[in-house]
């Protein structure tokens, strides 16, 4: 079944059909850059106070739709124009373009695509207002001195409709292969049957729920215990609900392995006939195969980009289904591509992204042709899987900061920019302020932004130069504080941290919810999964759920008696306390590794906490086999580290690991890989002022508990994560050992899910091992 309507924007046809040339971060990383900084606002204003000055019509921000039929499929494009000027019965239509050129040196290229995005707008006016001629201008402006140059040309209503069919038919070259493919794709959906013999205890419930959830446009909450099958329980559904739709499906996740393992349940349907095409997003940084210095003299893949794209988007489509970061590097290799770029305009033509979180949420970096305001109005959907790290990245997303010492080395060197005035208030700054204020400090921000435009220029024609690596970093930071500056609002404050004559201006974001739901809106529906969503509630709170999204729990399918947990709330970890309780510690590992032979991970809150009991519990049992994770871990060493828990073993393994860090959630040891873990205190994070304005600010607001929602929450959903490691299948058995006072509290044991009911209280290490011996004797 076809499509019923396919939504284009003005700029996507028109940039595909006529792009061409470099890749030149000199000014291409400068363009992205300025999204959201409003240059040509002072332009239309000033045109708006002209034409009411003479008595003649001028708006700004013109939307402009055509909807069409063409080879049996109905087509809507649509697009923004910047200015519409209609003075004496003329009209012109204007497009803005902001530059850091010398505009008196250009010269007018009817056959950019500037002047072609202006030209759809000619006709598409035409068209709906009956207008027989029309005159399209681009105009150009320089960013720092604001001095334009507008180039203009009237063209017939005709002349625009042949010139506007001439470049959709190139276009509709490409789609038509789109198309068919879709037609394919969504045949094989019919088809399509879920990719396991039977559905796991909880499956069907949870991928009904998605479901239902995608029809009703709403947003589902979801709390599923390991062994649930999570990824093909949200993606089945989702897959099945995107049918004759031009949908597409976001899969968010933290880390690179829950890429994978999505990428795998991917893989699965495929071999269960389905055909669709998944892309895997990796960070510009990993991908790059050149130096990250993306110009065309010092990047092979960087020049001349644009004149080979569309053949390598051609080429990998027609070819591929699984689009991962090695099949996106091998054809940018044979396309001679940058695989960055490359693998961001293939998002434009898949069905399915994994990625991580920051590609959706964050406003820094997102994926703008998708979630900006004028973004075309087909909305996706979006599966956030491990959700309950969005809390913390989130805040981080909607966080940013500057230094004094950030402008003192430009200022010193640089002397072209504007930053003696920047200075000087963070110099006020430092001997006035409070350490922190709910007021965003304005003056700041608007010397930010005279900066902006000054830096563009002095970048642009100062390349080479040996300042431009640092001012470019500064440009960037400070882009990134203006960005986050628009957000600021209930739910922030602004720090002010002293270090000597240094200061540091931080606009902290306390509370995301908003923020978040304003993502949410953009988009058709949202699922929010886990295996830690407890409690529920404060999740929901914090990520911005509203009245009208839906809940769901799902009972561990696996047996609470294949997992013994034993609890010993004699052994304080409070940091005060913590110098004598490293030997009690060290005597309970023993006690669960010396009941039976194998692989054992035990969890701590710090890394300091971690080396000071292993010390110990070497010293005590040198027999006994450690591995430590350390703070900075290559990616070999990590696969080291997982490496070493291997199955079959005939000796013990005591892994050393932080909570939160990176072997306490995501990692997947099966069997007897592992069989034991042990969580060292509660998990709380480090106390700092931004926690404790978080505990402040939550305090406030009617029924929460700010130290629950800056401390308590976050720590246990650690903890939850890391005992998650240990039962991973149905035929899994192992232990799990809980060493600390806090645990016997009301406030705590809430928080045990439903599975922890038969929890045994011990009251030492002796206590420890009889209860742990006892399990393994049980068969």
């Amino acid at each position: 079944m076809s499509i019923k309507k396919i939504h284009l924007s003005v700029r996507d046809i028109v940039e595909f059909v006529l792009r061409g040339g470099n890749i030149d971060a000199r000014f291409f990383g400068m363009k992205r850059a300025l999204e959201g900084i409003k240059v040509h606002n002072k332009v239309q204003k000033k045109r708006a106070a002209h034409a009411k000055k003479n008595k003649y019509l001028y708006e700004s921000e013109v939307p402009l739709k055509f909807e069409f039929e063409h080879e049996g499929t109905l087509f809507e494009v649509e697009g923004r124009c910047d200015g519409l000027l209609i003075q004496d019965g003329s009209i012109t239509i204007e497009e803005l373009k902001s530059t850091a050129f010398d505009v008196s040196q250009m010269q007018p290229n009817l056959d950019h695509w500037h002047f072609a995005q202006c030209k759809f707008y000619g006709f598409i006016y035409c068209t709906l207002y009956e207008v027989s001629d029309v005159t399209i201008m681009v105009t150009y402006c320089e960013l720092e001195t604001l001095t334009e140059r507008s180039f203009a040309q009237t063209f017939t209503h005709e002349e625009l409709r042949a010139y506007f069919f001439s470049v959709f038919d190139a276009y509709y070259e490409w789609l038509a292969l789109h198309l068919a493919r879709l037609r394919v794709r969504d045949d094989s959906i019919d088809a399509m049957t879920f990719p396991h013999e039977v559905y796991r205890k909880g499956q069907r419930e949870f991928a009904v729920a998605v479901y239902k959830t995608l029809v009703s446009e709403k947003k589902l909450f979801a709390q599923a215990p390991t062994g649930t099958g999570k990824t093909i329980s949200t993606l089945f559904p989702a897959i099945k609900y995107i049918k004759d739709t031009d949908k597409k499906i976001f899969y968010l996740t933290a880390k690179t392995i829950t890429k994978q393992v999505a990428s795998d349940a991917c893989h699965a349907l495929m071999k269960k006939g389905l055909r669709c095409i998944a892309l895997t997003l990796t960070a510009k940084e990993k991908i790059c195969l050149g130096q990250n210095i993306c110009t065309p003299d010092q990047c092979p893949y960087a020049k001349g980009h644009f004149d080979r794209i569309n053949a390598a988007l051609k080429d990998i489509v027609l070819h591929e289904t699984l689009l991962d970061r090695q099949t996106i590097e091998n054809y940018a290799k044979t396309h001679q591509v940058c695989p960055s770029e490359f693998a961001l305009e293939l998002t434009d033509w898949v069905d399915l992204i994994l990625c991580d979180y920051n590609y959706v949420f964050d406003p820094k970096v997102s994926l703008k042709r998708f979630f900006s305001d004028n973004a075309p109005p087909v909305k996706h959907v979006v599966l956030v899987d491990e959700a309950h790290n969005l809390v913390d990245r989130s805040r981080e997303m909607y966080s940013a900061a500057l230094s004094k010492s950030d402008f003192a080395a430009v200022k010193r060197k640089v002397k072209a920019l504007p930053l003696a005035k920047i200075t000087k208030k963070l110099n006020e700054y430092r001997e006035s302020m409070e350490e922190e204020t709910a007021t965003l400090p304005e003056e700041f921000v608007l010397l930010l932004m005279g900066f902006v435009p000054k830096a563009d220029a002095w970048l642009a024609q100062n390349e080479g130069h040996d300042m431009h690596d640092q001012v470019l970093t500064l440009y960037f930071a400070v882009m990134d504080f203006i960005k986050i500056a628009e957000f600021f609002g209930d739910g922030y404050v602004v720090l002010f941290e002293r270090a000597g004559k240094d200061i540091t201006i931080r606009l902290c974001c306390l509370d995301p919810s908003e923020l978040l739901k304003q993502c949410f809106r953009k988009v058709h529906s949202t699922i929010v999964f886990s295996a830690t969503l407890t409690p529920l509630d404060y999740f929901s709170a914090i990520l911005g759920g509203e009245d009208t999204d839906n809940f769901l729990r799902i009972a561990s399918p696996f047996d609470p008696n294949n997992l013994c947990i034993l609890l010993n709330d004699t052994i304080s970890t409070k940091f005060r306390n913590r110098n004598q309780s490293y030997a009690a510690i060290a005597d309970n590992i023993y006690s669960m590794v010396v009941a039976k032979k194998g692989n054992y991970l035990v969890f701590f809150s710090s890394y300091q906490y971690l080396n000071s009991v292993r010390a110990i519990f070497s010293d005590k049992h040198p027999a006994i086999r450690t591995i430590v994770q350390e703070q900075q871990m290559t990616e070999a060493e990590r696969e080291d580290y997982i490496d070493g828990f291997g199955a079959g073993s005939d000796e013990t393994l005591v892994g050393f690991a932080v909570l939160g860090g990176l072997f306490s959630e995501g990692i997947d040891l099966t069997g007897d890989k592992l069989i034991g873990v042990c969580i060292v205190g509660v998990g709380l994070p480090f106390v700092t002022p931004v926690r404790n304005l978080m505990c402040d600010y939550f305090n406030r607001k009617e029924a929460f508990t700010g130290f629950s929602y800056a401390y308590v929450n976050p720590g246990m959903n650690k903890v939850l994560q890391a005992s998650g490691r240990v039962i991973r299948t149905e035929t899994d058995r192992g232990v799990l050992l809980l060493l600390d006072e806090r645990y016997k509290t009301a406030e705590y044991q809430r928080l045990f899910p439903k599975e922890w009911a038969h929890v045994q209280t011990v009251k030492d290490d002796t206590a420890a091992l009889c209860a742990f011996r006892q399990f393994w004797t049980v068969k």
